[in-house]
C-alpha cells in the first residue's frame, strides 16, 4: 500500500485534522491525480503528515479555497516537558522535509499551531508572516457580541430592525457563484477558470457530508443581498467565499450575515476562522468583529518562473488528467 493509500485510511473516522488536509477535500481542490502525501511513521503509526498539491509535477503550491496545510503532528504526552516537545517537534518537520520530493519551486501555508518554522529554515526555506482572524470558540456569543466594533454592532441592528433582513439557507449553487463573480468583479478581480470549476463541487461536497452550507440574507421582497459558503470540521468553522450586491453595504447584510453564522458556530462549540485577509479593506472588516490577529507561515523555496506559470495556468485551467 502506497503512502496516499495509507493517508486515505489514517483520514478515516479522525476529527482531529484542519478541514483542508482532509483526503476529500484535497480530491475536490487539487483533483484525485494532484495531489500527495508524505508521511512519518513509527511503530507502524503517522506521527507527522503532510499533503501536498502538484498542479506541474515539479512545483508545489496552495490549492484554491484552501488556507493552510499542516503539517499534523500527534499530539504529544500533557506531561511532555516544552523544551523535549520543542525537540521532537523539529526532528518530525526535519523528517518530514528530507522525504519532500526534489521540486523546481514550493510554497506551503503551514497550520496557525505550528509556530516553529527553523527546521525549514535549516533546510533553506524562506518565511512569510500571514495572518487569519478567529473568534476563539470559548466565548460566549454575548462575549463576542461586546468585542465588536460599534460600527458592526449598528450595521447588524440596521438590518435586522430597520431593513428586516433575513438570513435562510435558500440558495443554490449557481446563484451563489453569480453574486461572488460579480463581487470580485468591482473589486478588479476574477475567479480563475479552474476555481469556476472546482468552488461548486466543493461546495455540493461539503453539502452532502454535512460539513458545510450556503447561507444568504435578502430583503423583504426576496432579493438577495449578500451570501456565504462556510464549510467545517468537528472544531472549526471556515469562511471559505462570500459576495455581496453593490447595495448590500448601505443595509448592513454583510455583517449581519457573517454575525448569524458566528453564532451558530459559537453556539456548536466551534471557532469561527475568517480565513485572512491580508487585503488592507477585507482585513479591517474582519477585524471589527473582534477576531484575533493569528499569524502562520507561509514557507518558499525555489523559483516560479514565467514559462512556470504560464503552464501551470493552462494545466489548471484548460487539462485535468
Amino acid at each position: 500500500m502506497g503512502e496516499k493509500e495509507r493517508y486515505r485510511e489514517f483520514c478515516q473516522g479522525r476529527r482531529d485534522l484542519p478541514i483542508y488536509m482532509y483526503d476529500w477535500w484535497l480530491d475536490r481542490v487539487c483533483g484525485e491525480k494532484r495531489w500527495s502525501v508524505v508521511m512519518e511513521e513509527q511503530k507502524g503509526q503517522a506521527v507527522a503528515v503532510l499533503p501536498l498539491y502538484f498542479p506541474l509535477k515539479d512545483v508545489v503550491v496552495m490549492p484554491p479555497f484552501t488556507q493552510t496545510l499542516g503539517p499534523w503532528i500527534a499530539p504529544f504526552s500533557a506531561d511532555t516537558k516544552y523544551t523535549s516537545r520543542l525537540g521532537k517537534t523539529q526532528a518530525i518537520l526535519s523528517a518530514l522535509i528530507r522525504r519532500l520530493p526534489p521540486t523546481h519551486f514550493l510554497s506551503l501555508n503551514l497550520h496557525e499551531q505550528q509556530t516553529d518554522w527553523l527546521p525549514f529554515y535549516w533546510a533553506g526555506f524562506r518565511q512569510t508572516t500571514r495572518y487569519t482572524y478567529i473568534l476563539p470558540s470559548s466565548w460566549s456569543v454575548a462575549e463576542a457580541y461586546e468585542r465588536m466594533s460599534p460600527n458592526i454592532r449598528r450595521n447588524i441592528s440596521k438590518a435586522r430592525d430597520r431593513f428586516a433582513l433575513q438570513v435562510s439557507t435558500s440558495l443554490s449553487v449557481e446563484e451563489f457563484t453569480r453574486l461572488q463573480e460579480k463581487t470580485l468583479n468591482r473589486r478588479g478581480s476574477q475567479l480563475s477558470l479552474y476555481q469556476r470549476r472546482v468552488l461548486p463541487q466543493l461546495i455540493k461536497e461539503c453539502q452532502e457530508r454535512r460539513q458545510g452550507n450556503l447561507w444568504c440574507c435578502r430583503d423583504g421582497n426576496g432579493e438577495l443581498l449578500s451570501a456565504a459558503f462556510v464549510a467545517w470540521s468537528a472544531e472549526r468553522a471556515y469562511y471559505i467565499a462570500g459576495g455581496q450586491t453593490a447595495q448590500a453595504k448601505e443595509t448592513g447584510a454583510q455583517s449581519f450575515l457573517l454575525w448569524t453564522l458566528i453564532q451558530e458556530a459559537l453556539q456548536a462549540h466551534r471557532m469561527f476562522d475568517f480565513e485572512g485577509s491580508m487585503l488592507y479593506g477585507v482585513e479591517r472588516f474582519f477585524r471589527e468583529f473582534g477576531a484575533i490577529q493569528t499569524p502562520y507561515f507561509q514557507i518558499t523555496k525555489g523559483r516560479l518562473d514565467f514559462p512556470h506559470r504560464v503552464w501551470m495556468k493552462l494545466r489548471r485551467d484548460y487539462f485535468n488528467d
